[in-house]
Order: C-alpha cells, then structure tokens, then sequence
C-alpha cells in the first residue's frame, strides 16, 4: 500500500517518530535504534513503510533503509514472530549481522534479542536459513563462513571461534570478505583477546 514517506521529521519518541507530509503527519512505529538514524528534527527524510493489518488494528511500521524492512518482512514471516518481534530483531542487530548469526545456526546469539527465547530462536533459523541462502546477505554470510572456516585451518578449539567473531565484527565495520581475511592473517595472534585481535586487524587495515 505505501513503499515510503519524504517529508518532515517533526517527532521522535520511545515508540516511534511522526513524519509530516502534504500536511499530514503520520504516526510510524519503529525501535529507538532505528528512530535514531532518521536524522534531526524539522529535517527532510524518507522513511520506508511497511503498512500492517491485523484484526482490529492498523498500523505504519518504518525503516531507514529498505535493507531492515526487507529482514522486518522476512522475520514476520516466521511461525510465531510479529511485528514486535522483529523490531526487536532491529534493535540489535544489522540485518547482515543477522544471516550471519542464522547461517551459522547461533541460536545463542539470536537470544540476546529481547522476548526471543530458545525455541523462537530455533525457529527463525530453521524457516529462514534457505530464504537467507539466496539472499544477497546469506551469500556475504556463506563467504564469511567460508573465508573463516579457511583461515581456521589448522587451528583447533577456541581459535577457530575467535578467527570467525573477528571476520564478523569486520563485516560489520564494512569489510568484504576478501580483505577481512586478508586482515585477520595479516594481524591475529592465539596469545591476545577477541577485542586486541580485532583492534590489531583494523590497524592492519589503516596501515595497508
């Protein structure tokens, strides 16, 4: 029904913001995470909608990107998770960080999201999984499990977990797989902490 609102930001509260357009403003619903980077009041922005309807009510759901309406949509999609829910899903995680976490099956990381339990966990992983294979995030996952599976080797226990968080915090930062592999041979070091080896691989990349 709506694709996305340009207007005014003229509101932002704990629930959501109110973009005003032709006039009219519109009561959007988003988590504190994503009001934050729809930039300042009185300024222009866009806002993607996702219109829902449900029984007895209806409601505006917004993003800042079309990239986390598309995870909003999958995620409600799934058996048993509503529009809370994959705010909530928003409020954690970039929907890269997520298929990374559902392609490596890490229910555990799932839970760190509010009102997602155990089985809620299992559950987006198992109904999504194949759907995030083909998607442009499933693929930067598979390579960053690629990438880390690969520079693993050799390397047993702990060391193969810790080598794969670093390639995911580079993903994060915006790295391709490619050069965070290149970074973490470059820079990693069994003796240091998680955090010392990703400081150490991006300092390898400023210097390169």
């Amino acid at each position: 029904m709506y694709s996305y609102f340009k207007g005014i930001l003229t509101e932002r509260g704990g629930n959501g913001v109110v973009v005003e357009c032709g006039g009219v403003g519109y009561d959007i619903q988003m988590g504190q995470q994503l009001a934050a980077k729809m930039g300042d009041i009185g300024q222009e922005v866009t806002c993607y909608i996702h219109f829902h309807l449900s029984q007895d009510n209806q409601q505006l759901f917004g993003f800042p990107d079309k990239e986390s309406r598309e995870l909003f949509r999958l995620l409600i999609t799934v058996n048993g998770i509503g529009p809370k829910a994959a705010l909530a899903v928003l409020e954690v995680y970039t929907p890269a960080e997520f298929a990374i976490h559902v392609m490596h099956n890490d229910a555990k990381a799932l839970q760190q999201v509010r009102g997602l339990g155990k089985k809620s966990a299992e559950r987006i992983i198992l109904e999504l999984r194949d759907k995030f294979a083909k998607s442009e995030w499933g693929q930067e996952a598979q390579a960053f499990t690629g990438a880390g599976a690969e520079a693993g080797t050799e390397i047993t226990g702990e060391n193969v977990d810790v080598r794969n968080d670093i390639l995911e915090g580079l993903a994060y930062l915006g790295y391709s797989p490619a050069e965070a592999k290149r970074l973490l041979e470059l820079s990693f070091d069994p003796e240091k902490t998680l955090e010392e080896n990703l400081k150490a691989a991006l300092a390898s990349g400023r210097k390169t």
